[in-house]
């Protein structure tokens, strides 16, 4: 009676094994949830709301518009993880929201004071018969933040128009209003407009190439604590390193610039993957010039 060779009945046993491995491999990942998606709408009242959104050209200047400004957020966003001078703008740019957004929330606390504290009168809030509603959606989260900046104002503007039609608010004071609110948002929004891509790298930086000089000289110079890692905005592009261990996305980031900052001969830095998704607007017309 022959007898089967112990070697062949070993390989064959590995080969179960690995089948029955891709076997759970396969059941594991049909077992896994889908990528997620979400839908975000954003409600604007007011003609001056719709212009902060498409932008506008006109007899007294431009305005920039949230579809403009966000084309330039996604380029500085994709451009971050190898561009220092777009990881730099992220920051300046998130500062410059910020700051927009906080004088518009006192402007319209202002303009709800004077609804609400007017003595037998009871105001209440105005709305638009046809509110336009806008499908939003940005690769760097600070879009959001971005259109969050717009609905504001357009809240600021509509509570103004109020005020001014029941005899509140002057009519100086009312373009006063409008102006303010259009440039606290023009500021915001030309935060990105100066980005210009240099094709500088942060190994380049370092060795301050030829290439680099002239994008400070451009740009402005990179401060050190963004370099470092010390100083980053809320938001970064994720970034995938070749490492096994467990870290926080600051700390990727400050291992990828003591990497690239080090002072060795040799080329050792890991690539990165951009994973900063897509940016996809499905919008309504735009509104025509009254």
């Amino acid at each position: 009676m022959a007898t089967e060779n112990p070697q062949h009945e070993e390989i064959k046993m590995a080969s179960d094994q690995d089948e029955k491995a891709d076997q759970a491999k396969k059941q594991l990942v049909s077992m896994r949830p889908g990528l997620l998606r979400a839908r975000t709408t954003i409600t604007l009242e007011t003609v001056f709301g719709a212009y902060l959104f498409y932008g506008k050209c006109g007899e007294n200047g431009r305005i920039i518009g949230l579809r403009n400004f966000a084309n330039s957020l996604d380029k500085i966003w994709k451009n971050a993880p190898r561009d220092p001078w777009a990881l730099w703008y992220l920051l300046r740019i998130e500062t410059a929201i910020d700051q927009a957004q906080s004088a518009l929330e006192s402007l319209l606390q202002e303009y709800k004071i004077k609804l609400n504290h007017q003595k037998k009168f009871d105001y209440k809030p105005s709305f638009s018969l046809k509110p336009i509603q806008i499908d939003i959606a940005f690769a760097a989260p600070l879009g959001y933040r971005a259109a969050k900046l717009v609905v504001t104002a357009d809240d600021v503007i509509k509570l103004m128009l109020q005020a001014h039609h029941v005899d509140l608010v002057r009519d100086s004071e009312a373009k006063q209003a409008l102006f303010k609110v259009g440039n606290h948002v023009r500021r915001a929004f030309e935060s990105a407009m100066t980005y210009r891509e240099m094709d500088v790298s942060y190994k380049a930086l370092k060795k301050m190439t030829a290439q680099a000089q002239k994008a400070i000289d451009t740009l402005g110079e990179v401060p050190a604590d963004i370099l470092s890692g010390d100083t980053l905005p809320r938001h970064i592009p994720k970034m995938h390193l070749s490492t096994n261990k467990p870290r926080t996305q600051k700390a990727i980031w400050a291992e990828q610039m003591a990497e690239a900052f080090s002072w060795t001969d040799g080329d050792s830095v890991d690539a990165i993957e951009v994973n900063a998704g897509t940016e996809s607007q499905k919008n309504a017309s735009p509104p025509s010039s009254a």
